[in-house]
């Protein structure tokens, strides 16, 4: 009897737009429990668009009939609203969900769907790759010219600033998100979340 073949694993575009996610810096999520009310990863492989079109379709179907009519149904009717709110799993569906999962809930994060314009000014986070000069010395005077990376001696001549979360990832140009370094380390390191991130 000839095996079955495998499914050929669906090829879906990693997430290029830059995305501030304060969880890495500040260690804390600002959404708190509103994670929940976002698309739950393990959900995202198992339940189609269409399904969760016809399940938005089905609860406005319910409030028009006159359903949810006690307090406890009315907090319900908004957590399913939320949750199944179609135009989330659509953009959702493009990408890897993996790369948009909270670490702690499991649910896509909500950052990813405000986007960095929506949760800080330009002046609050400018996300660019340019360093203003002051800037760099204060890196450079708090980690005493060491590279942060070998813990060796950084000569003028070799001195890079490395983003601690990537700018490619949405790492600011901000003295906290910024470390002085060799060239040689910067250039193995290139936008890797390792350091930062358990990725066993």
């Amino acid at each position: 009897m000839p095996k079955p073949r495998r499914a050929k694993a669906e090829s879906k575009p990693r997430l290029q737009s830059p995305v501030c996610k304060p969880c890495w810096e500040l260690k804390y999520c600002p959404y708190g429990p509103m994670v929940e009310y976002f698309p739950l990863l393990g959900v995202t492989k198992t339940i189609s668009l269409t399904a969760i079109r016809r399940r938005y379709r089905g609860i406005v179907r319910d409030v028009a009939r006159g359903g949810y009519k006690k307090p406890g149904q009315m907090g319900e009717l908004v957590r399913e609203l939320e949750f199944f709110w179609p135009p989330r799993w659509e953009f959702l569906n493009q990408y890897r969900a993996e790369e948009l999962q909270c670490n702690v809930f499991g649910h896509i994060c909500p950052v990813f769907f405000t986007w960095e314009a929506f949760t800080e000014t330009k002046a609050g986070r400018p996300h660019s790759r340019t360093i203003p000069r002051d800037m760099m010395l204060k890196v450079v005077r708090r980690d005493n010219s060491i590279c942060q990376i070998c813990f060796e001696l950084v000569k003028d001549n070799e001195v890079q600033f490395d983003h601690v979360i990537p700018y490619s990832r949405g790492g600011p140009a901000s003295v906290e998100n910024l470390r002085l370094v060799h060239a040689r380390c910067n250039k193995k390191k290139r936008d890797s979340l390792s350091e930062i991130l358990d990725l066993r």
